[in-house]
């Protein structure tokens, strides 16, 4: 059940990165190595979703390898997998999925 969870949120951050800009929502992802435990990226997507104000933060996943939460007209995922922390965020218009995500990520990533 878990493989079959993160392998359709990848494949969904993956078809999302790949879709031409006219076709949906604007996206932004990163992702990069983490030196902490998988526990302790949860705790810190949970935290960082909190601090920037977004709600219905939920985890995800048998094992809990995923945080996702809304905020308005975004949509924030964060996968946290063997030392692997990516961050994907949907919706909104210029450039409110990257400035979303860079304030996720550096919160994050502190």
């Amino acid at each position: 059940m878990t493989r079959t969870f993160l392998g359709a949120a990848l494949a969904a951050l993956l078809y999302g990165v790949a879709a031409p800009a006219w076709a949906g929502p604007a996206m932004s992802w990163a992702s990069a190595q983490f030196d902490e435990d998988q526990d302790s990226c949860i705790a810190r997507a949970q935290n960082a979703f909190a601090r920037d104000g977004w709600s219905g933060i939920q985890v995800s996943g048998d094992a809990g390898r995923a945080v996702y939460a809304d905020k308005g007209p975004l949509t924030g995922l964060v996968l946290c997998l063997h030392h692997t922390a990516a961050i994907a965020i949907a919706g909104g218009e210029d450039g409110v999925a990257t400035q979303a995500r860079d304030r996720l990520w550096s919160s994050i990533a502190d």
